[in-house]
């Protein structure tokens, strides 16, 4: 199914570098035309990663800054930017 797709939107949701590193050792995602990972929580050397492995194959990678999340006591607190 993977290998059908044109593009790709995970935007405006709660992947942080755990859920990056998946779809980077999954099926190979470099035949998209874009990827859509705006408003995500990855840290800068994830974004680098991802840029580097898909960019080069010609892959649009949208993203933005870092995504909202609060911290209370070392605990993680991730919203998605929209929701039912």
């Amino acid at each position: 199914m993977v290998a059908q797709l044109e593009c790709l939107d995970l935007s405006m949701g709660v992947l942080g570098d755990e859920g990056a590193a998946a779809l980077l050792d999954g099926q190979p995602l470099t035949h998209l035309k874009w990827i859509d990972l705006d408003h995500n929580f990855f840290s800068a050397p994830m974004e680098q990663r991802l840029r580097e492995a898909l960019e080069p194959s010609g892959v649009e990678v949208v993203m933005s800054e870092k995504g909202d999340q609060d911290e209370d006591e070392g605990e993680v607190f991730r919203y998605t930017a929209v929701s039912e």
